[in-house]
């Protein structure tokens, strides 16, 4: 009997859960770059987590640079809202977290969740690269602030700081 397919019968599709989510509607992501942050600069981002939230974080750098992410920090504004891609662009539905651009605060947060050194070179040898959280945090509503600080002694480094998250428990989206 020909299943339409040589070699597939009665097969079963597996997929991870990120994809599982990308296919549902319920995957996000934004990010903030900078194309020049001078030595000891940073670039940060605040992450308003309204009803629970998987989280990853990634840093790409041209040069050698710390990932700090905090919880709680007091802030005294929230900044410039960023945009927040869902990647199925057939869902409807938007992400209840909202991220923005270079809040002011007079205390970054305690506790620190992570702190990463990025290593990209520093002098003539900065030749750029990229860390990342090991796993996704998985947060409770509050604020939460990412920070990527230029450490290389080096002017004019691009850097950028991307988000990527989900919201378990919502609605699945009806799709178009």
């Amino acid at each position: 009997m020909a299943s339409g397919f040589s070699g597939f019968k009665n097969g079963v599709a597996v997929t991870d859960i990120v994809h599982d989510r990308i296919h549902q509607g319920t995957f996000f992501q934004s990010n903030n770059f900078d194309p020049a942050v001078a030595n000891n600069g940073t670039i940060e981002m605040l992450v308003r987590v309204v009803s629970g939230a998987h989280l990853r974080w990634q840093g790409n750098v041209g040069a050698d640079s710390l990932g700090t992410f905090f919880s709680g920090p007091t802030l005294t504004d929230d900044g410039t809202p960023l945009p927040r891609v869902n990647y199925n662009s057939f869902a409807t539905l938007t992400a209840s977290t909202l991220v923005f651009d270079a809040p002011t605060y007079t205390d970054s947060g305690t506790p620190v969740l992570e702190n990463i050194f990025i290593p990209g070179g520093s002098g003539g040898r900065a030749i750029g690269g990229s860390g990342s959280s090991f796993e996704e945090f998985v947060l409770a509503p509050g604020d939460y602030l990412g920070r990527i600080q230029n450490i290389s002694g080096n002017n004019n480094v691009p850097m950028q700081l991307v988000i990527n998250w989900y919201e378990p428990g919502g609605a699945v989206p009806v799709l178009s």
